[in-house]
């Protein structure tokens, strides 16, 4: 089967990109420049240069395979790039009926919550990806999509560590760690590589219609995670990690990185066969550090 990954040179998208390919689907990913589409070939990946932002670079691309998965962020304009992307695909599902479509999303759309977050759980996007409801309601809402699946991960680990890289980032260059909040709320995470095993479980499910999932591994306290970062950075937790407090409220990321979060992926493992297999972060900072270390 062909399957089409938008934002396969991506950290969460090269890691999907890779596990079709080893489960032996003809795979193909966007990509916008020429060391990009080198890097994809190099991984038995078929590349389609495109800019998503100009949805006819890459609308045949998306007509031609059975299988979408959307991993693509744009940095610089997300909500404008993601509704050309996500009008594309719609677009496409309706000249070819009968695709599977998975959308990777964030635990981040479920907000603040009290209680343990699962599929039930209502959605309540803070400022920053509010907008990504309506992206994602329109393609779950798409009957001529065989398959939905909008996948509610949480923050990814492994390899260059995407959001932790920056904090080891900081260790390098200044000796220290700065963080919002006190480290008293919780976040869920999962290594990346574990989401893209996700992402094919949900391919070969036999499940029709839309469907949510919650994929995470394990619930961590921040203060916990910082500590086990900086040790790994070999940094004194106590004297080189400080806590700036509640981030303004035009800091949107910060806002999001101090929501109190537990995440349950119980109904995930159960519909979708889906177990992590990778070791939590704070079991085996120093290697997941080292590895991060590489990309820096």
């Amino acid at each position: 089967m062909r399957v089409l990954v938008l934002g396969a040179t991506g950290f969460v998208g090269s890691a999907v990109a890779r596990a079709f390919v080893v489960a032996g689907y003809q795979v193909f990913g966007t990509c916008r420049t020429e060391g990009k589409a080198a890097a994809l070939r190099r991984n038995e990946i078929t590349p389609v240069m495109c800019d998503l932002a100009k949805a006819e670079s890459y609308a045949e691309a998306l007509e031609d395979v059975g299988v979408i998965v959307h991993c693509a962020l744009d940095a610089t304009a997300p909500q404008k790039t993601d509704a050309i992307v996500v009008d594309a695909i719609n677009a496409a599902c309706r000249a070819e009926p009968g695709k599977t479509v998975i959308m990777l999303s964030s635990i981040w759309m479920y907000g603040e919550q009290r209680r343990v977050i699962d599929e039930a759980t209502a959605d309540n996007p803070p400022k920053l990806i509010r907008w990504r409801s309506s992206h994602e309601e329109s393609v779950l809402r798409n009957e001529c999509v065989a398959s939905g699946f909008v996948l509610r991960c949480g923050v990814a680990y492994g390899r260059q560590g995407s959001l932790l890289s920056v904090y080891a980032g900081q260790a390098a260059t200044h000796g220290s760690i700065r963080f919002p909040g006190d480290g008293a709320n919780h976040m869920p995470m999962v290594h990346v590589d574990d989401i893209a095993r996700a992402c094919l479980a949900a391919c070969e499910s036999n499940l029709l219609g839309p469907n949510v999932f919650v994929v995470s591994a394990s619930n961590v306290m921040v203060a916990e995670l910082m500590h086990e970062l900086a040790t790994a950075c070999e940094l004194d937790s106590m004297d080189n990690v400080a806590y700036t407090g509640k981030p303004h409220n035009i800091d949107l990321f910060g806002r999001c990185l101090v929501m109190d979060q537990k995440a349950d992926a119980s109904f995930t493992r159960l519909k979708l066969g889906w177990t992590p297999l990778h070791r939590p972060f704070c079991d085996d900072a120093a290697r997941y550090v080292e590895a991060m270390r590489e990309f820096l």
